[in-house]
């Protein structure tokens, strides 16, 4: 199968998809998305698929949301707001959810810096191992957004405490305090 934003890797046992968008900091935008969902529904489908392993190509694992994802819609137009709205929505949903019933191990492996949805999505994973120089940011509050994919729930259970200085005050952790708060397994 053909993407435009991804790359996948067949191995025996294991597919490893690498985020292609590296002159955007692998920043998702709707097809990257899109692409993420239905590889994780085609790996969950295939029998030989013991294991997937999620990276990013260039410097960064992911810069998070595309924020041009936002500047296709015409905000004095509340009809296509609140459209959308619906579409971004549904979309997150189905995203989230292809992470949730996953029923194979899922590694990531943070290769740079992470921030948002890079990070949020990494509590959904079974294992996540970081190189030493990756820094993990949520800024959420600073955008006026509200915590994605389960974080506001899978920080606090992993993190305890911490999840406070991430998910809102925006603290930058480096890779060994996400080691320390447990987001990470290894660096």
């Amino acid at each position: 199968m053909s993407y435009k934003t991804i790359e996948v890797t067949e191995k025996p046992g294991v597919w490893i998809v690498c985020l292609n968008r590296p002159r955007k900091y692998n920043a998702y935008d709707m097809d990257m998305y899109t692409e993420i969902r239905d590889v994780l529904h085609s790996a969950n489908d295939e029998p030989s698929v013991k294991a997937l392993i999620l990276t990013g190509k260039g410097k960064y694992f992911s810069s998070g949301n595309d924020l041009s994802n936002f500047l296709q819609v015409d905000v004095s137009n509340k009809q296509q707001m609140l459209e959308f709205a619906q579409q971004s929505g549904d979309m997150l949903y189905e995203f989230v959810d292809a992470f949730i019933r996953f029923k194979k191990i899922l590694i990531g492996a943070v290769n740079g810096p992470a921030v948002g949805i890079g990070v949020s999505s990494l509590a959904l994973f079974d294992l996540v191992y970081s190189v030493s120089d990756a820094t993990f940011l949520t800024p959420f509050m600073a955008l006026g957004q509200s915590p994605e994919a389960c974080s506001s729930l899978r920080f606090y259970e992993l993190m305890g405490p911490r999840a406070t200085e991430m998910l809102v005050l925006g603290k930058k952790f480096s890779a060994q305090d996400a080691l320390e708060s447990n987001l990470v397994h290894k660096v």
